[in-house]
C-alpha cells in the first residue's frame, strides 16, 4: 500500500503541468542513469527487467523528458547552451553481451540513445573481471554458507537463498574495491575454494562479453555509442601513473581501432570519488576527452567549471518507476534543498 501511495504521489507531482511550475530547478541539468546486467531467463542472469525499463521509458516520454545521447549532454556542458532542459541519458557499464541482446532493443523501441562503457581487455577475451568471477562463485556455491576474513572483519555469508547470495556478493565486492590487484585475486581464489566452485578459465554463458563484431553492428544500427571503462577495470587511484595511462589510453586506443565513432567520455572503474583524482582528470583533459562519468549519485549540471565535466554523477537505475521518475523530476532537488535548509536552521 505504501508503495502504491508513493507511486501515485510521484506521478502526480511529476506531471508536466505541475513540473512546469518548478522548471527553474531543472532546466540546466540532465539525469544520467547507470545500468549493468539485464534479466535473462536464457542464462539465468538476474538484472534489470526489460519490461520495467520499457515502462520507465514510456513514462518519461509521457512526462515530457527528452532522451539525449551522452555526447550531446557533454557538448552542452562544454558550450553552456542550449539548456539541458531536464533531459535524461542512459549508460550501461562493462560490456556484457546481454546489454546488446536484451537491453538495446528496448532502448531502440523508444528512440532512446544509450552509451555502453567497455572494459576492453574483457571484450578482447583476455580478462574475466574479478567482480564477475566473485558473482559466479557465490551464485554457483555448492555449500549453504561460508566465512571470510576481509578488511579486518569476519564475514559470515549464508547462501541458502538467491537474496542471501546477492547480499554476500555486494558485501565482498565492497571490501575488494579498497584492495590492490594481488589481494583481490587472492580473495577471488578463496571465495571460489570455500564455495566449492571451480572457476572456468573463460567466462561461461551468462558472463560473456559482447564482441567487437557485435559492437560494430550495433554502432552501425544507430542509437548506441561505446566509451572506455579501462582495460582491466582496476581502481585507478591505486595504480601508478604509468599504469593509469595504460588503463585509460590503452582502453581508448582499442576503441578507436575497432569502432567507427567511439565516445571520448571516460567511465571510471568502480567510480567512487576516492577512486580517481586530479591526476586522472588532467590526463583526460590533455588527451581531448570531453569528460568522465562516475558512479556517485548526482546530475550533469550546466554552469560548473571545466573540471566538473570530468566527474559527472550518475544514478543507479532504480528497480521501480516511481523512484526513477523522482530522480528525473524537480522532486529530488526540492527535497535536497529543503533538507539542507532544515539542517542549516538547526545548527
Amino acid at each position: 500500500m505504501k508503495g502504491l501511495i508513493k507511486r501515485a504521489l510521484v506521478h502526480t507531482a511529476a506531471a508536466p503541468t505541475v513540473a512546469r511550475l518548478f522548471s527553474p530547478l531543472t532546466t540546466e541539468r540532465a539525469t544520467i542513469f547507470m545500468l549493468h546486467r539485464f534479466e535473462d531467463p536464457e542464462t539465468g542472469t538476474p538484472g534489470h527487467s526489460p519490461r520495467a525499463l520499457a515502462e520507465l521509458l514510456g513514462c518519461l516520454r509521457r512526462h515530457g523528458h527528452a532522451f539525449l545521447p551522452l555526447s550531446e549532454v557533454f557538448r552542452r556542458l562544454a558550450d553552456g547552451r542550449p539548456a539541458l532542459g531536464n533531459a535524461v541519458a542512459f549508460t550501461m557499464d562493462d560490456g556484457f553481451e546481454d546489454q546488446l541482446r536484451v537491453g538495446l532493443p528496448v532502448f531502440r523501441r523508444f528512440g532512446c540513445p544509450v552509451t555502453v562503457f567497455l572494459i576492453t581487455d574483457f571484450v578482447d577475451g583476455v580478462l574475466w573481471p574479478w567482480d564477475a568471477r566473485i558473482d559466479y562463485a557465490f551464485r554457483n556455491a555448492a555449500r549453504p554458507g561460508l566465512e571470510l576474513e576481509l578488511g579486518g572483519r569476519r564475514l559470515r555469508c549464508p547462501l541458502d537463498t538467491p537474496e542471501q547470495r546477492r547480499f554476500a556478493v555486494r558485501e565482498v565486492l565492497a571490501e575488494c574495491k579498497d584492495m590492490d590487484g594481488d589481494h583481490v585475486e587472492a580473495v577471488v581464489a578463496e571465495v571460489a575454494e570455500r564455495a566449492g566452485v571451480r572457476l572456468p578459465a573463460s567466462p561461461p554463458a551468462g558472463y560473456r562479453p559482447l564482441t567487437w563484431s557485435q559492437a560494430r553492428e550495433a554502432e552501425a544500427g544507430g542509437g548506441v555509442r561505446f566509451g572506455p571503462h579501462g582495460r582491466t577495470h582496476r581502481v585507478l587511484s591505486r595504480l601508478s601513473e604509468n599504469e593509469v595511462r595504460g588503463e585509460i589510453l590503452g582502453s581508448w586506443s582499442r576503441l578507436t581501432t575497432e569502432l567507427r565513432a567511439p565516445l571520448p567520455v571516460m567511465c571510471y572503474p568502480t567510480g567512487r570519488t576516492r577512486d580517481f583524482g586530479q591526476r586522472e582528470r588532467r590526463l583526460l583533459a590533455a588527451n581531448a576527452f570531453a569528460g568522465a562519468v562516475t558512479a556517485e549519485p548526482g546530475y550533469a549540471e550546466q554552469g560548473g567549471s571545466a573540471d566538473a565535466r570530468f566527474a559527472v554523477g550518475r544514478f543507479a537505475l532504480p528497480g521501480n518507476v516511481a523512484d526513477a521518475l523522482q530522480y528525473c523530476s524537480y522532486i529530488e532537488t526540492l527535497k535536497d534543498r529543503l533538507l539542507l535548509r532544515h539542517s542549516l536552521s538547526t545548527h
